[in-house]
């Protein structure tokens, strides 16, 4: 996705990684948030078609978007981006993949992006929050769908540490970017933001938490929403902030 007018210049990039469970492709909301960032942002965005559960297992879509990530390290002015200027965006599985991306690269000591933005992300795999408790019964997901959703995806025998897929349980997380995080009030995963949310500020990273109210999972969904057009606007001037762009002009 470009910014019209701008397909000849080296851009800031976003990576987003769509939501789904790791199991479902990218809807048409997916597809009006990455257009919408690419305008508002004034860059480029990418947005992998990952391999889908359950023919391919987790964690195979985490080592996908780390050999993606390295690909356009590699080759970004080809791609016309300015990969000094890149950030990750995910919702829900799509932030799992953010989290998890973004541990594996800072332990292997490559370059990580200027931000990360998780949108009502599932980031804890113990399955035993509060919110996981109380949201059996609500609409787009609950948590019995996100425990069945957990045992469809999931390899007999995991290749990768345990933080890599659930990345709230990450022994450490200093050397995170500065993260977006985005909850949905009547969400099952909700308090898996909060947590994360407040394990970075106690450990030192940069974070902003957006804890919408009234909204449910995925409630990207609501296009013509105004609590969507507010919490877009917030991520959009997340993203300025780190990536800023040439192109953009307050």
């Amino acid at each position: 996705y470009s910014p019209s007018g701008h397909e000849d210049e080296l851009l800031p990039a976003v990576i987003l990684y769509h939501g789904g469970a790791l199991v479902f492709p990218a809807l048409p909301y997916h597809d009006r948030m990455a257009q919408n960032v690419s305008d508002e942002v004034c860059c480029r965005v990418f947005m992998p078609d990952y391999d889908l559960a359950p023919k391919f297992l987790s964690p195979g879509q985490y080592m996908e978007a780390l050999i993606f990530y390295e690909y356009l390290m590699s080759h970004g002015e080809e791609q016309g981006i300015d990969f000094s200027r890149t950030a990750v965006m995910g919702d829900s599985a799509g932030g799992t993949i953010c989290a998890s991306l973004c541990l594996m690269l800072r332990d292997k000591g490559f370059q990580l992006p200027k931000a990360q933005v998780l949108l009502y992300p599932s980031l804890d795999a113990r399955l035993t929050s509060d919110s996981m408790q109380r949201f059996t019964d609500v609409p787009i997901i609950n948590s019995m769908a996100v425990k069945e959703y957990y045992r469809i995806c999931a390899a007999k025998e995991r290749t990768v540490n345990r933080e890599y897929y659930s990345p709230a349980e990450a022994p450490s997380l200093k050397g995170m970017p500065p993260t977006y995080v985005e909850t949905a009030e009547f969400d099952c995963l909700h308090d898996d933001g909060i947590l994360y949310y407040k394990r970075l500020i106690e450990e030192g990273s940069e974070a902003f938490l957006n804890e919408t109210k009234g909204t449910v999972h995925a409630y990207d969904m609501a296009y013509r929403s105004s609590i969507l057009k507010e919490s877009m606007k917030k991520r959009n001037e997340f993203l300025k902030k780190y990536i800023r762009s040439d192109c953009y002009t307050q």
